[in-house]
């Protein structure tokens, strides 16, 4: 039953694959930390200072949301949690089931090389090379994403168990959090650069969208991970406000560019409204697994492969948000 079903510990942990500093790496990770909330800080505060990215920072995106993925996951290895990997024995899966759970590795490294490929072209040859920044953000995604799965997969995540007896991977977390601010980068940096006005509140709606995007995911990582029943309760509770107010921060970037003058003139609102409404259903996939996994309906094997499917869904259709902005 929920909240109630026990499971046996994950399998014994892979010998570690580099054992650094534990010092060295919480510093790192705090100075990383700090560099990501200090402009919002600052925005919260009423103080000036830009929270996105720059056309000159922009390259930061992809490096720095993928060092502190590794950061974390080195930091807890060194700590001396274990780690495991969340693929099953071999030939104890379906074929299809082992091609769900590499699809990840295969599809966002695709679209990883394809992205780079895109921005030295356009930052080389293309007519508009002012705009080649905007690729950075989606580098980023694409970045931390394949390091988060190729990482997993090859050398095992730091795994816990959580309140249900199920294997809990940290890391995960992080990795979902890197990657949807670099989505909320990448929307509002294509926002911004569209002719005419600039949305009226993006700064606002950004601001408020990288503070909601921590608080969900880490109270989200506590309710899994809290023992006692009531707090566990209360970590959930929090963690679906934040998260259904992060996704309505998301929606309301792609409407101000559904009802942009340039989009609305190029014929392309249309587009943006089926975008809306397909993260609308998509991102709540992350929520329903989750439900049913604590319910222990699924093993921990396909919890992890719908968690796959999601993750594939909900970054594609970013990048639809850049298509339908082309005119």
């Amino acid at each position: 039953m929920l909240f109630l079903s026990r499971r046996q510990p994950p399998a014994p942990p892979p010998p570690e694959l580099i054992s650094w500093p534990l010092p060295i790496l919480t510093a790192l990770v705090i100075v990383i930390t700090t560099v990501y909330f200090r402009p919002i800080v600052k925005a919260l505060l009423g103080r000036d200072g830009r929270v996105a990215l720059t056309r000159q920072t922009a390259y930061a995106c992809m490096p720095c949301y993928t060092s502190f993925l590794l950061l974390c996951h080195f930091a807890l290895s060194a700590a001396g949690y274990p780690r495991s990997s969340p693929l099953p024995e071999p030939n104890s899966s379906s074929v299809m089931l082992q091609l769900v759970l590499i699809s990840p590795v295969i599809g966002f490294g695709l679209l990883l090389v394809s992205e780079v490929f895109s921005w030295l072209f356009i930052s080389v040859l293309g007519p508009a090379t002012e705009y080649a920044y905007f690729r950075h953000p989606i580098m980023g995604v694409h970045a931390t994403t394949l390091t988060f799965y190729v990482l997993t997969y090859t050398h095992g995540a730091v795994t816990l168990e959580d309140r249900f007896g199920r294997p809990l991977y940290p890391v995960r977390y992080v990795h979902w959090f890197v990657s949807v601010s670099s989505l909320g980068h990448s929307v509002y940096l294509l926002l911004e650069q569209m002719s005419g006005p600039k949305p009226r509140g993006l700064d606002a709606t950004l601001v408020h969208f990288l503070t909601a995007a921590p608080l969900c995911f880490a109270t989200g990582f506590l309710a899994s991970y809290t023992a006692a029943f009531w707090p566990a309760m209360a970590w959930c509770a929090a963690s679906f406000v934040a998260f259904w107010y992060m996704q309505q921060l998301m929606l309301r970037m792609i409407y101000m560019g559904e009802t942009h003058p340039a989009i609305i003139k190029g014929g392309n609102a249309p587009q943006f409204t089926a975008i809306r409404v397909a993260i609308l259903i998509v991102w709540h996939g992350f929520p329903v697994v989750w439900v049913v996994a604590a319910a222990d309906r699924v093993t921990p094997v396909i919890e992890h492969a719908l968690y796959v499917g999601c993750d594939l869904l909900a970054k594609y259709l970013i990048l639809f948000v850049s298509l339908a902005s082309i005119r």
